[in-house]
């Protein structure tokens, strides 16, 4: 997630970079409307624009992304035809972990371009992080369909292993597995309280189907996966405590004492 997270501020700085470069070549297509309104908002507002735009940069240099976010909202009302300041502003919400926000801007950025991977990336992760776990698997199987990602796969199993459609899940898992770059790809996995850990993806895909196996009380089919897993990471902790738990859930209880 941290890398999202740098990833964001550099989208965010090539964005403004873009903008400004927009600014000096007009698109000589827009129409006599558009302009004379352009120089009307000039007129009234003044530096505005230009005051504003170096609060967004100042905030973005110093990681203040609640400044940032007022910045952006100062100068989409100074220039409202600036549409891809909702770009920018999308990515500022997804930052600050405002994922409602992230969410409805994001949307309405994919109504008028429904093939924009970054702002379906940020819709589905926002989407997760609330809970809305089938809308985030709609996303994200929008998103894998575009991108072919490995990745976005391997959260699309994650989600339908939590609305427990453990046969969509093993398909998913299986579609994973039969790709040599599995074994290459890392995720990073929630382990318990204890945050995440950045593992193999082959392994981390073995260990969820273990998992399944569980599930249906299918011990020993999980138990090799399990195993499977721990061979190809050895620092993977999901499946040591799972093996663990098999070990300690088979073994025989005790004989009341005569």
């Amino acid at each position: 997630m941290k890398k999202i997270y740098f990833l964001i501020f550099v989208l965010i700085s090539m964005n403004l970079q873009a903008q400004k470069k927009n600014e000096k070549k007009p698109d000589e297509t827009s129409s006599n409307s558009n302009i004379t309104s352009n120089q009307e908002v000039s007129k009234k507002t003044g530096n505005d624009e230009g005051i504003y735009r170096t609060i967004l940069n100042n905030s973005l240099k110093y990681n203040d992304v609640s400044t940032a976010i007022l910045a952006c909202h100062y100068l989409m009302a100074v220039n409202p035809q600036n549409t891809s300041l909702k770009d920018t502003l999308a990515m500022l919400y997804f930052e600050s972990r405002s994922f409602l926000q992230t969410i409805m801007i994001a949307g309405e950025m994919l109504q008028s371009n429904p093939d924009n991977i970054k702002m379906l990336e940020i819709q589905a992760i926002a989407q997760q992080n609330l809970g809305l776990v089938k809308e985030a698997l709609e996303t994200y199987e929008k998103l894998q369909k575009k991108t072919n990602s490995l990745l976005h796969s391997y959260q699309i199993a994650t989600l339908q292993f939590a609305l427990k459609r453990f046969g969509e899940c093993e398909s998913t898992l299986s579609e994973i597995l039969r790709d040599p770059k599995s074994e290459q790809e890392k995720v990073n996995v929630i382990i318990g309280n204890q945050g995440q850990q950045e593992v193999i993806l082959k392994a981390a895909c073995l260990n969820m189907a273990g998992v399944i196996y569980m599930e249906q009380n299918q011990d020993d089919k999980a138990k090799k996966l399990f195993e499977e897993a721990s061979k190809i990471d050895k620092d993977f902790l999901l499946p040591k405590g799972n093996l663990e738990y098999i070990a300690n859930k088979n073994k025989p209880k005790d004989s009341p004492k005569k």
